[in-house]
């Protein structure tokens, strides 16, 4: 799984159901990046596409539940990991920088 197919997962997981145009916007992305990461995680079973009229919603499928609850944790285990290094100061400082950029 990309980077980028991990965070719309992550995205969907959190927000569903998201329409298409939201989900885009959530991730920075165009109209027409979103539809190729969509059509292949469809493809892979993993989420599902609803149209209700010209809105498409996108929710996880019962693979796509499981995949995140078996992932998503894992890695924010790893992110916690990557800030213990830093002291709450240097924790707030990097916030303070990142939200800068």
């Amino acid at each position: 799984m990309s980077i980028a197919q991990f965070d719309l997962l992550v995205q969907v997981g959190v927000h569903q159901p998201i329409s298409q145009q939201g989900l885009a916007e959530k991730l920075l992305v165009t109209k027409g990046n979103i539809t190729q990461m969509v059509v292949k995680m469809e493809s892979a079973g993993l989420i599902q596409r609803t149209q209700e009229w010209r809105t498409k919603h996108i929710t996880l499928t019962n693979k796509g539940k499981e995949l995140y609850e078996e992932v998503v944790p894992q890695q924010e285990l790893f992110q916690v990991s990557q800030f213990q290094a830093l002291t709450k100061d240097e924790q707030k400082q990097l916030l303070a920088l990142l939200k800068k950029l």
